[in-house]
């Protein structure tokens, strides 16, 4: 039979670089005349003859082996063998992909200026994916299928770095890098405020940083063209800071000062204004200041500095505005006061501000002969009667300017507060009440106020009235009380008076003769503890004081339930004899007896 061929790794596809061994497996009764691997590719082809022993059971196995494979080791592999009875073979497509590639088109090392736009572009062979990245940092990625040209287009430019193009497939890429550099027109800025105001007498540093590549040549003037020295540092690339020191002590400061930084991509200027102050000086100013009333008067405050301060005025915490009377220096320094009253009196406020530092100076202003209120406090007690007229007085002692005089009331029961109907303030201040009340009487409090003090006088006013009942009868004369035998009743006046009037009882027109059982309470209210008929009668309330009196009678009853005293023995008679028979009762009011 003709031999039986089989070849190994059937139909596969290596990657290059990798080794590639064709194994062919042969079996052959009869003796093998030829036996061959053939090479059929697209770039080349070829024939190996193989010299193989004869085998005694009819099996042969050889290999061929390629190193290293690249593009054009792909092709069909086919292993031949030939005996007396025919010629067999078996073939192998084997594929050979190749590496990715990557290349960037044109020059590998390009300049750009900062926020310019730049555009890559990346020829890619044997790829499944272009990447491009930036200094390792990944930007774009994508799929593709073989050979492709990767455009990336980058905006506004700022950094240098190495742009990156990868071409990618399964674990295999290639790249290629091109490095940015990117040019920067000098930016210039002298940090913190464009207006800086120093203190004379002291040392002071300007900033100035400049963003640039290639590295600037920085340089600071004035408003002349003199150069000044300063020291430049590189704290981080392509950024450069240069400090100039201004020593007031040594020279002048004041002026405009320019930073500029040049290089070949252009120039770039900053400034900064420097003024020097001076610290405020009181020159002339004001303290404690007492004038004569309607006298003039003017405060000065004076005060060197630079900047210029601006001064506010002040009188008693409010601020001044100008009037007839009163009147400020167009500088602020000056308050005129062309007739000093009243309303002028009090603490007086400079203040000067210029932004840097503040300044405040004070004084007061008084006027000689003036006076606290002094109230006369005679008398310290008004007493008059109800109906009649009152008038209680508030005496100034003393007081300049003429003190305000103000009245207020208060009864036992309240606090002070408004006088109460019927009372009138006269033009001098005095209090009339032309129909005293009840109601009127209490503490009335006169206050003298002016702008140097204050004084007080409390005047109390009693109202005398005649003793009246506390409830209003028609009559002074109840019904009957009627009140059982050993009861207690009490028997109320309820009357009151101004002077407190004295209460008096009577019985039956005759003064009451108190014991223990008939006694007056603290109320002077008559007590009968322990009632009996004796104590029946007519009872009178008398309360009097020296504006009058008033009475109210009672009418007492005290009854007694009847009562008989216990029967007698038994009485024998004769027959047809006349007997008494006796019945012993009492009681209050007698009792009928049947």
């Amino acid at each position: 039979d003709p031999p039986r061929v089989d070849i190994s790794s059937v139909n596969v596809s290596l990657s290059e670089h990798e080794n590639l061994t064709i194994s062919c497996d042969i079996f052959s009764e009869a003796l093998l005349q030829r036996t061959q691997i053939v090479f059929n590719g697209t770039l080349q082809s070829y024939v190996v003859d193989i010299k193989l022993e004869p085998s005694l059971d009819g099996y042969y196995t050889f290999n061929k082996t390629i190193r290293n494979i690249s593009e054009k080791d792909s092709g069909v592999y086919t292993c031949v063998a030939v005996n007396r009875a025919g010629y067999t073979n078996d073939s192998t497509n084997i594929i050979i992909q190749l590496e990715p590639i990557a290349q960037i088109l044109g020059p590998h090392a390009i300049t750009k200026r900062a926020h310019s736009d730049v555009q890559f572009v990346c020829h890619v062979e044997n790829a499944l994916q272009v990447l491009w990245s930036h200094n390792n940092d990944t930007v774009k990625k994508y799929d593709i299928n073989g050979s492709y040209n990767a455009v990336l287009d980058v905006k506004n430019v700022t950094d240098d770095g190495i742009w990156t193009c990868v071409a990618l497939r399964d674990s295999y890429s290639g790249s290629d890098s091109i490095a940015l550099t990117v040019l920067v027109k000098p930016e210039v800025t002298i940090e913190g405020s464009k207006n800086i105001t120093i203190l004379n007498g002291t040392t002071f540093q300007l900033s100035c940083t400049v963003m640039a590549k290639p590295a600037p040549r920085i340089v600071w003037h004035m408003e002349t063209e003199r150069f000044l020295p300063n020291v430049v540092t590189n704290p981080e690339s392509k950024v450069y800071k240069s400090v100039l020191t201004l020593d007031s002590r040594k020279e002048p400061v004041n002026g405009t000062y320019f930073c500029f930084g040049e290089n070949s991509e252009g120039i770039n200027q900053d400034s900064v204004t420097i003024e020097v102050r001076r610290q405020m000086t009181l020159i002339n100013g004001f303290t404690d200041t007492s004038v004569e009333m309607y006298s003039q008067i003017n405060f000065t405050c004076d005060i060197d500095a630079y900047p210029p301060s601006h001064i506010t005025w002040y009188h008693n915490n409010t601020r001044i505005n100008t009037n007839d009377r009163i009147s400020i220096s167009d500088d602020n320094t000056i308050v005129s006061i062309r007739r000093v009253d009243f309303v002028d009196l009090g603490r007086y406020v400079c203040e000067a501000d210029n932004g840097f530092e503040n300044m405040s100076v004070f004084g007061n202003l008084a006027v000689h002969g003036l006076a606290k209120p002094l109230i006369s406090k005679e008398p310290s007690e008004i007493v008059t009667q109800q109906s009649k007229m009152a008038t209680i007085k508030c005496r100034l002692a003393r007081g300049n300017p003429e003190p305000r005089i103000t009245w207020q009331y208060k009864d036992d029961n309240s606090d002070f507060s408004s006088l109460p109907d019927g009372v009138s303030v006269t033009d001098n201040k005095f209090l009339i009440i032309s129909e005293v009340q009840k109601y009127h009487a209490g503490k009335y409090r006169c206050t003298a106020e002016n702008i140097i003090g204050s004084d007080l006088y409390h005047v109390d006013l009693i109202v005398q009235y005649p003793p009246e009942f506390n409830v209003s009868q028609e009559n002074h004369l109840e019904g009957p009380i009627e009140v059982r035998s050993g009861n207690a009743v009490q028997l109320s006046c309820n009357v009151s008076g101004v002077p407190p009037p004295i209460v008096t009882w009577t019985k039956d027109e005759l003064p009451v003769t108190y014991s223990s059982h008939v006694y007056l309470n603290n109320d002077s209210a008559l007590v009968l503890a322990n009632a009996t008929a004796y104590d029946s009668g007519a009872f009178r309330c008398n309360a009097s004081s020296a504006l009058g009196f008033v009475t109210k009678d009672f009418n007492i009853i005290v009854y007694m339930p009847p009562e008989i005293a216990g029967a007698e023995t038994a009485v024998r008679a004769r027959e047809g004899e006349l007997v008494w028979l006796r019945c012993a009762a009492r009681g209050a009011p007698p009792p009928a007896v049947r």
